[in-house]
């Protein structure tokens, strides 16, 4: 069972993937998936895997300390029922959280009265919200934590970074499975090649927020567009950063120059991708711990930028597979991206290797056969 969300956002491409996987080999997958009704509801996941909605709420809220623990204990009881009927009713031997946030108290509770593994799967932005640990944590989020089997990381150098923030955590539990990608799933057979009449531009697929460093990517756009004036710039998905980075274009004098397209549709997102010049992530903190839309951009034969921070350190060979530039930096990401516009051979050779080294190695099927052994292990063990 899969403890997620069922949204458009890179977590539940993994959910979604791994399930695919599990099933292909003969699992039973059912999702749980927050919402706010109190007893169970049965539906179909948008990927087409039964699960089923239900409330789960965090045993303290730190605007509403007091309040928010005496609505966790009245409504823990009905919870627990609907858990329990979950697990027993289809048999489920591996609970597998995604995201956590301490919500999933509910789950290890149930391990007292049910046997069952939890594996629970960091993402990222889960336990290190600013590259730095969650404070105030939550404290069902310790105890699902210290309940996990095993903990998923998709990258070491992530599990570093957590491991530094969280030294309580048994490094033992760690296990790195890298995210996986599908070309085909974006049409990433179907390259479009750059061309006389094809306007160049810069492309970014990222939440509009902070970490994102997206302030750092307009900044280096405006001063190369100084020698660049045919250059556009391309921002997808969306986010609470919008205002301000759209101010900050004005500011620049390059408003009229950046498309701010929100959030896309899976096919419309690959149009961007194929058809773009560079594609940088410029991300600012180790809650980027691995870097999908970079290793998606990479398997369409994109040449890429992006950060030495978290996991793109290890999906990036600087110089080889792209091009890696210090954070918070946008005077060498400005350098770096005249590079790239002046040197097409450059651009060529990069995206080449770069979707060799993605196709090879961060498929979606590997992500799945990893999960599917560590499930396997983990039960082995419960069996011993």
């Amino acid at each position: 069972m899969m403890v997620a969300w069922d949204n458009l956002g890179g977590v539940c491409r993994v959910v979604n993937r791994v399930s695919r996987h599990l099933e292909s080999q003969g699992h039973g997958v059912h999702l749980l998936l927050a919402g706010s009704v109190s007893r169970p509801e049965a539906l179909v996941s948008r990927e087409g895997f039964p699960a089923y909605r239900l409330s789960m709420r965090s045993s303290s809220d730190p605007l509403r300390p007091v309040r928010s623990r005496i609505a966790f204990l009245a409504t823990l009881p009905l919870t627990l029922m609907a858990v329990r009927g979950i697990l027993r009713r289809h048999r489920i031997d591996v609970v597998n959280v995604h995201f956590p946030d301490g919500t999933e108290l509910a789950v290890t509770f149930m391990r007292r009265v049910r046997a069952f593994r939890i594996i629970t799967s960091v993402h990222g932005r889960d336990l290190l919200p600013d590259g730095r640990r969650r404070v105030p944590t939550p404290p069902g989020l310790l105890s699902v934590l210290d309940a996990s089997d095993a903990l998923v990381v998709p990258s070491r150098a992530f599990g570093g970074a957590l491991h530094d923030a969280w030294p309580e955590l048994d490094r033992s539990r760690l296990e790195v499975i890298p995210n996986g990608i599908d070309p085909a799933e974006l049409g990433y057979g179907l390259e479009e090649r750059e061309t006389a009449t094809h306007p160049p531009y810069v492309l970014s697929v990222a939440h509009l927020s902070q970490h994102k460093g997206l302030d750092v990517l307009i900044r280096a756009f405006a001063a190369v567009r100084d020698s660049r004036r045919d250059l556009r710039l391309k921002l997808v998905s969306d986010g609470p950063a919008r205002g301000e980075l759209e101010s900050l274009a004005t500011s620049l004098g390059v408003r009229e120059y950046v498309d701010f397209l929100g959030t896309c549709e899976r096919a419309r997102v690959a149009e961007h991708v194929r058809g773009c010049t560079l594609f940088v992530l410029p991300s600012r903190t180790n809650s980027e711990s691995f870097g999908i839309a970079a290793a998606e951009a990479m398997a369409a034969d994109r040449p890429v930028i992006a950060s030495r921070v978290g996991g793109l350190v290890e999906l990036i060979e600087d110089g080889v597979s792209g091009l890696l530039v210090p954070t918070d930096d946008d005077a060498a990401l400005a350098i770096a991206m005249r590079r790239l516009l002046l040197d097409a051979p450059l651009r060529t050779r990069l995206g080449t290797t770069g979707g060799a080294r993605v196709r090879r190695d961060y498929l979606w099927q590997r992500t799945g056969e990893l999960y599917e052994a560590l499930f396997h292990r983990v039960l082995s063990g419960a069996d011993a």
